[in-house]
């Protein structure tokens, strides 16, 4: 069965590097466009619906994901929500 969504990139930029989790039927995709641009998005596997998208910025780790949060470096982002949450102590 082919799977198939769509991620922003905007003009000619391109993906550099994706990451990915999958969490509760979730899936978390990190990625990077052209340009040191990351977009991080929850999408609902079995429709493909986007939950959220969020950027973050600086990213030199995977993401984990720890309680009600996706980690990435010291950013906390809310999984029920995408708000950006700053400087994990």
């Amino acid at each position: 069965m082919r799977r198939v969504f769509n991620l922003r990139v905007g003009g000619r930029a391109r993906i550099e590097r994706v990451y990915y989790l999958e969490h509760q039927n979730d899936l978390f995709l990190l990625y990077e466009v052209t340009g040191q641009i990351f977009y991080l998005v929850r999408m609902e596997q079995t429709k493909r619906k986007l939950r959220w998208s969020t950027e973050v910025r600086d990213v030199t780790e995977a993401p984990v994901i720890d309680g009600d949060f996706v980690i990435v470096n010291d950013t906390r982002i809310q999984k029920s929500s995408g708000r950006l949450i700053q400087g994990v102590t």
